[in-house]
Protein backbone atom coordinates (compact mmCIF):
# COMPACT_ATOMS: atom_id res chain seq x y z
CA UNK A 1 0.00 0.00 0.00
CA UNK A 2 2.93 2.65 0.91
CA UNK A 3 4.72 1.65 -2.26
CA UNK A 4 1.68 2.42 -4.08
CA UNK A 5 0.76 5.70 -2.74
CA UNK A 6 4.54 6.41 -3.22
CA UNK A 7 3.93 5.96 -7.28
CA UNK A 8 0.53 7.66 -6.66
CA UNK A 9 2.83 10.83 -5.45
CA UNK A 10 3.34 12.89 -7.94
CA UNK A 11 5.73 15.49 -6.76
CA UNK A 12 8.30 12.50 -5.45
CA UNK A 13 11.46 13.84 -7.50
CA UNK A 14 14.02 11.33 -9.33
CA UNK A 15 16.60 9.50 -7.65
CA UNK A 16 19.28 12.34 -8.69
CA UNK A 17 17.41 15.16 -7.40
CA UNK A 18 17.02 12.91 -3.87
CA UNK A 19 20.82 13.17 -4.01
CA UNK A 20 20.93 17.37 -4.73
CA UNK A 21 18.79 17.72 -2.06
CA UNK A 22 20.20 15.49 0.93
CA UNK A 23 23.81 17.19 0.21
CA UNK A 24 22.09 20.59 0.97
CA UNK A 25 21.75 20.16 4.61
CA UNK A 26 25.37 21.26 5.16
CA UNK A 27 24.57 24.49 3.48
CA UNK A 28 22.29 25.33 6.18
CA UNK A 29 22.38 26.05 9.73
CA UNK A 30 21.36 23.39 12.14
CA UNK A 31 17.88 23.76 12.36
CA UNK A 32 15.51 22.38 15.26
CA UNK A 33 11.81 21.58 14.18
CA UNK A 34 8.91 21.27 16.58
CA UNK A 35 6.34 19.40 14.30
CA UNK A 36 2.97 19.42 16.20
CA UNK A 37 0.70 16.17 16.32
CA UNK A 38 -2.92 16.57 16.52
CA UNK A 39 -3.87 18.55 12.98
CA UNK A 40 -0.73 19.06 11.44
CA UNK A 41 0.14 15.27 11.40
CA UNK A 42 -3.41 13.34 12.82
CA UNK A 43 -6.69 14.97 11.59
CA UNK A 44 -8.61 14.24 14.73
CA UNK A 45 -11.28 16.48 13.81
CA UNK A 46 -12.76 14.41 11.26
CA UNK A 47 -13.56 11.64 13.87
CA UNK A 48 -14.26 14.29 16.63
CA UNK A 49 -16.94 16.00 14.23
CA UNK A 50 -18.18 12.50 12.88
CA UNK A 51 -18.73 11.27 17.03
CA UNK A 52 -20.69 14.75 17.41
CA UNK A 53 -22.87 14.63 14.67
CA UNK A 54 -24.00 11.05 15.97
CA UNK A 55 -24.52 12.00 19.34
CA UNK A 56 -25.83 15.30 18.84
CA UNK A 57 -27.89 14.36 14.99
CA UNK A 58 -26.52 16.87 13.37
CA UNK A 59 -24.52 17.81 10.58
CA UNK A 60 -20.87 18.57 11.71
CA UNK A 61 -17.71 18.89 9.93
CA UNK A 62 -14.41 20.13 10.22
CA UNK A 63 -14.95 23.17 8.02
CA UNK A 64 -17.60 24.25 10.48
CA UNK A 65 -14.96 24.94 13.37
CA UNK A 66 -13.67 28.39 13.09
CA UNK A 67 -12.37 28.64 16.39
CA UNK A 68 -11.59 26.59 19.34
CA UNK A 69 -14.60 27.04 20.97
CA UNK A 70 -15.61 23.61 20.62
CA UNK A 71 -18.32 23.72 23.41
CA UNK A 72 -20.16 26.66 22.07
CA UNK A 73 -19.92 25.65 18.19
CA UNK A 74 -21.69 22.23 19.19
CA UNK A 75 -23.28 22.64 22.04
CA UNK A 76 -21.34 20.35 23.93
CA UNK A 77 -19.96 20.82 27.63
CA UNK A 78 -15.95 20.66 28.57
CA UNK A 79 -16.17 17.60 30.01
CA UNK A 80 -17.93 16.12 26.80
CA UNK A 81 -15.15 17.30 24.49
CA UNK A 82 -12.34 15.42 26.56
CA UNK A 83 -14.52 12.05 26.70
CA UNK A 84 -14.56 12.25 22.53
CA UNK A 85 -11.33 12.89 22.43
CA UNK A 86 -10.55 10.08 24.68
CA UNK A 87 -12.82 7.87 22.51
CA UNK A 88 -11.25 8.74 19.13
CA UNK A 89 -8.05 8.08 20.80
CA UNK A 90 -8.81 4.72 22.49
CA UNK A 91 -7.20 1.51 22.25
CA UNK A 92 -10.34 0.15 19.42
CA UNK A 93 -10.50 3.42 17.47
CA UNK A 94 -7.16 5.29 17.52
CA UNK A 95 -6.35 3.48 14.06
CA UNK A 96 -9.37 4.98 12.51
CA UNK A 97 -7.94 8.81 13.38
CA UNK A 98 -6.76 9.90 9.73
CA UNK A 99 -3.50 11.59 8.40
CA UNK A 100 -3.64 15.42 7.16
CA UNK A 101 -2.09 14.58 4.24
CA UNK A 102 -0.65 11.21 1.93
CA UNK A 103 2.84 9.90 2.06
CA UNK A 104 3.69 12.05 5.72
CA UNK A 105 6.37 9.07 6.40
CA UNK A 106 7.89 10.48 3.32
CA UNK A 107 7.48 14.52 3.63
CA UNK A 108 8.95 14.25 7.29
CA UNK A 109 12.41 12.10 5.67
CA UNK A 110 12.30 15.65 3.93
CA UNK A 111 12.14 18.35 6.90
CA UNK A 112 14.72 16.07 8.43
CA UNK A 113 17.23 16.45 5.95
CA UNK A 114 17.33 19.95 7.31
CA UNK A 115 17.74 19.22 11.28
CA UNK A 116 16.30 17.66 13.96
CA UNK A 117 12.67 16.85 13.77
CA UNK A 118 10.83 16.42 17.35
CA UNK A 119 6.85 15.76 17.91
CA UNK A 120 5.85 18.67 20.14
CA UNK A 121 2.40 17.98 21.54
CA UNK A 122 -0.30 19.82 24.35
CA UNK A 123 -2.54 16.26 23.85
CA UNK A 124 -3.50 15.23 27.30
CA UNK A 125 -1.18 12.54 28.78
CA UNK A 126 -3.90 9.94 28.80
CA UNK A 127 -3.61 10.11 24.70
CA UNK A 128 0.17 10.25 24.56
CA UNK A 129 0.47 6.31 24.48
CA UNK A 130 -1.95 5.44 21.24
CA UNK A 131 -0.68 8.80 19.91
CA UNK A 132 2.69 7.37 19.38
CA UNK A 133 1.18 4.44 18.14
CA UNK A 134 -0.06 6.08 15.71
CA UNK A 135 2.78 7.62 14.83
CA UNK A 136 4.60 4.12 14.64
CA UNK A 137 1.50 2.74 12.83
CA UNK A 138 2.24 5.43 9.89
CA UNK A 139 5.97 4.88 9.70
CA UNK A 140 6.42 8.92 10.90
CA UNK A 141 9.76 9.03 12.01
CA UNK A 142 11.22 11.54 15.14
CA UNK A 143 13.60 12.54 17.43
CA UNK A 144 12.16 12.95 20.34
CA UNK A 145 8.31 13.34 21.63
CA UNK A 146 7.87 15.96 23.33
CA UNK A 147 4.67 16.98 25.61
CA UNK A 148 4.08 20.46 26.28
CA UNK A 149 2.71 20.85 30.26
CA UNK A 150 0.10 23.00 31.63
CA UNK A 151 1.42 26.56 32.13
CA UNK A 152 4.00 26.19 29.21
CA UNK A 153 4.53 27.64 26.03
CA UNK A 154 5.70 26.02 22.98
CA UNK A 155 7.17 29.42 21.91
CA UNK A 156 9.58 29.75 24.96
CA UNK A 157 10.74 26.08 23.65
CA UNK A 158 14.37 26.14 21.92
CA UNK A 159 13.74 25.33 18.59
CA UNK A 160 14.44 27.48 15.40
CA UNK A 161 11.02 26.51 13.49
CA UNK A 162 7.53 25.81 14.64
CA UNK A 163 4.80 23.81 12.21
CA UNK A 164 1.73 24.23 13.90
CA UNK A 165 -1.43 25.06 13.36
CA UNK A 166 -2.35 27.43 16.55
CA UNK A 167 -3.03 30.53 16.01
CA UNK A 168 -1.95 31.22 19.52
CA UNK A 169 1.51 30.04 19.01
CA UNK A 170 1.50 32.59 15.91
CA UNK A 171 0.82 35.18 17.85
CA UNK A 172 3.50 33.92 20.65
CA UNK A 173 6.12 33.95 18.35
CA UNK A 174 5.74 37.46 16.70
CA UNK A 175 8.67 39.84 16.46
CA UNK A 176 11.15 36.70 17.56
CA UNK A 177 13.75 35.40 15.69
CA UNK A 178 12.13 31.82 15.23
CA UNK A 179 10.71 30.63 12.21
CA UNK A 180 6.73 29.70 12.81
CA UNK A 181 4.61 27.79 9.57
CA UNK A 182 0.79 27.75 9.95
CA UNK A 183 -0.48 24.70 8.73
CA UNK A 184 -3.37 25.85 7.82
CA UNK A 185 -6.57 24.79 9.31
CA UNK A 186 -10.46 26.24 9.24
CA UNK A 187 -9.93 27.59 12.80
CA UNK A 188 -6.67 30.04 12.24
CA UNK A 189 -7.95 31.38 8.74
CA UNK A 190 -7.83 34.91 10.88
CA UNK A 191 -4.12 34.44 11.60
CA UNK A 192 -1.54 36.73 10.09
CA UNK A 193 1.71 34.65 9.93
CA UNK A 194 3.55 32.42 7.48
CA UNK A 195 0.72 29.85 5.91
CA UNK A 196 1.38 26.59 4.90
CA UNK A 197 -0.99 23.63 3.31
CA UNK A 198 0.77 20.97 3.13
CA UNK A 199 4.38 19.84 4.59
CA UNK A 200 6.03 19.58 1.00
CA UNK A 201 4.93 23.83 1.34
CA UNK A 202 7.12 23.61 5.23
CA UNK A 203 10.40 21.97 3.07
CA UNK A 204 10.22 24.39 0.17
CA UNK A 205 10.06 27.41 2.88
CA UNK A 206 13.43 26.20 4.51
CA UNK A 207 14.84 25.97 1.13
CA UNK A 208 13.94 29.39 -0.11
CA UNK A 209 15.14 30.40 3.29
CA UNK A 210 18.23 29.37 2.92
CA UNK A 211 20.08 32.70 3.39
CA UNK A 212 18.70 34.39 6.58
CA UNK A 213 18.89 30.56 8.02
CA UNK A 214 22.70 31.35 7.84
CA UNK A 215 22.43 33.78 10.93
CA UNK A 216 21.32 31.10 13.61
CA UNK A 217 24.95 30.60 15.20
CA UNK A 218 24.81 26.56 15.35
CA UNK A 219 27.82 24.43 14.32
CA UNK A 220 26.44 22.44 11.08
CA UNK A 221 28.89 19.60 12.55
CA UNK A 222 26.49 18.59 15.71
CA UNK A 223 23.91 17.06 12.60
CA UNK A 224 23.55 13.41 12.00
CA UNK A 225 21.69 12.15 8.74
CA UNK A 226 21.39 9.08 10.25
CA UNK A 227 20.47 9.88 13.45
CA UNK A 228 16.51 10.01 13.01
CA UNK A 229 14.73 6.85 13.44
CA UNK A 230 11.25 5.25 14.37
CA UNK A 231 10.18 4.78 18.00
CA UNK A 232 9.34 1.11 17.60
CA UNK A 233 5.86 0.58 19.86
CA UNK A 234 3.67 -1.93 20.54
CA UNK A 235 0.35 -1.95 18.39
Amino acid sequence: MALELQKRYEHVPPKQTWQEISKRWSSFAYLRTALDFDSVLADAMIPFTDVVSKRKGIRASKSDIFSWGLEDKFGITSSEVNEILDFIWSDAKWREVPPTEDCLSWKVRRLMLYGRVDIVTVIPENLVPNSKRWLEYHRIPYQDYVRVLDGMKKSDLDYNVFIDDSGLTAEQLKGSDKIMLLYDQPWNRDVNAIRIHSLDEAVEYLIQAKNPLRQIQISNNSFNQNSFFFHPVSL
